[in-house]
């Protein structure tokens, strides 16, 4: 796909505005991204639209959807029992982090269900997985980088000539996780990527 005016197309059946659903988050076009990072489910729902932060010449507006991002978690009711909540998850801080370790490189978040739930065991079952159809619309793509294991099991067998890597989840702190290992391999997958160009 070489223009925007055609990925919106696409966009637009697969994710129609107030679905609900969350195709993905990056920096401007996603055209331009040559790493993807892909999740099982986003974990906050938000109830901005998607398509709020979506310019047809410009693409995606993270900044503006980070901020908002923040303020509906921070508005958001507690659960019982809880005192207080980060200002943003665990996982999308290591998602930052792994971006950040990335460099130039730009990065397409994405999962392999795009309907919110506030954990996997939450998640409605029936979902269509839509993440290989968004993925093949990108024409930079060169890398794939899964954190759960259920992505990279769908995700392997359709894309025999990209390299996929696959990690434990960004949310698991018991086999791993912390910011700096977060940061660690984004820095890690831009090297790798950079051997590739």
């Amino acid at each position: 796909m070489d223009s925007m005016a055609e990925f919106e197309t696409y966009l637009r059946t697969a994710a129609p505005a107030n679905s609900g659903l969350r195709p993905f988050v990056c920096s401007g076009s996603p055209l331009e991204c040559s790493i993807a990072l892909v999740g099982y489910n986003p974990a906050t729902n938000l109830e901005a639209d998607f398509w709020n932060f979506w310019n047809s010449a410009r693409g995606f507006d993270k900044a503006n959807w980070f901020e908002t991002y923040k303020v509906e978690r921070q508005n958001r009711p507690l659960k019982p029992g809880k005192t207080r909540r980060n200002a943003v998850s665990p996982t999308r801080k290591r998602i930052e982090l792994f971006i950040e370790g990335v460099g130039d490189y730009k990065c397409l978040e994405t999962n392999l269900y795009w309907d919110a739930s506030e954990d996997i065991a939450s998640h409605v079952q029936g979902s269509r997985p839509l993440v290989a159809s968004l993925l093949k619309q990108l024409p930079l793509l060169k890398l794939i980088v899964c954190h759960h294991e259920a992505a990279f099991r769908f995700l392997k067998p359709q894309f025999p000539d990209i390299q996929i890597e696959h990690v434990d989840h960004f949310a698991n702190r018991k086999r791993g996780w912390s910011d700096s290992a977060a940061l660690e391999l984004g820095q890690r997958m831009g090297a790798l990527l950079a051997k590739s160009v």
